[in-house]
């Protein structure tokens, strides 16, 4: 709702920033953009991922899964560090929703690159979009710029993201340490 642009074209640029916690799986990147009915509402979510649920079906909603030669723009940007930054510009039609998705597996972090308290989890940045209102469409479906009075572009960002990485048992070293001291005091104590 922060962006109203009366009926014409939005470009959504978005930047995602995947850190060196998580291996993404970029073959099952998944872009869809869903259309029509509420699919421009700010409560709007598909109920079978992929796949149209009664409800959408009801209300029109139409879906196309994209792929980034679809895209105005892409950029996917792997660092030697391992983390990953996924930049995409997508054009949305009046009343739609673009929701992209991706798969990762998860990475076994050395013993000291672990926070003091790995059971609370690592806060994964949120990423963030670039809204600006581009053109409007008219019956005939072409696109006409829009005049330099055009509203200045709106950032929104997402939620932070709580990851559970597979934590080390701290109780094992404990566990053989006690076990070897009793041991040795037993075997010292016969003597």
């Amino acid at each position: 709702n922060d962006v109203n642009c009366d009926g014409r074209l939005v470009q959504v640029k978005t930047y995602d920033y995947i850190p060196p916690l998580v291996k993404p799986l970029l073959s099952s990147l998944k872009i869809v953009l869903y259309e029509g009915g509420n699919a421009g509402h700010e409560y709007f979510t598909p109920l079978h991922s992929w796949i149209p649920s009664n409800e959408q079906q009801q209300n029109s909603t139409s879906f196309t899964i994209l792929n980034l030669s679809d895209l105005p723009h892409h950029d996917i940007t792997p660092y030697d560090d391992g983390s990953v930054v996924i930049q995409l510009t997508v054009d949305l039609p009046p009343s739609s929703s673009f929701w992209m998705s991706i798969d990762y597996d998860p990475v076994f972090l050395p013993f000291d690159l672990f926070p003091s308290d790995p059971n609370r989890g690592i806060d994964i940045p949120p990423s963030h979009g670039t809204f600006t209102c581009t053109g409007d469409i008219t019956s005939s479906s072409s696109i006409k710029t829009v005049s330099s009075s055009s509203p200045t572009p709106v950032r929104i960002y997402s939620s932070s993201i709580l990851l559970m990485p597979p934590v080390p048992d701290m109780s094992m070293p404990l566990n053989v340490i006690s076990l070897v001291g009793t041991f040795y005091a037993f075997i010292i104590g016969f003597l």
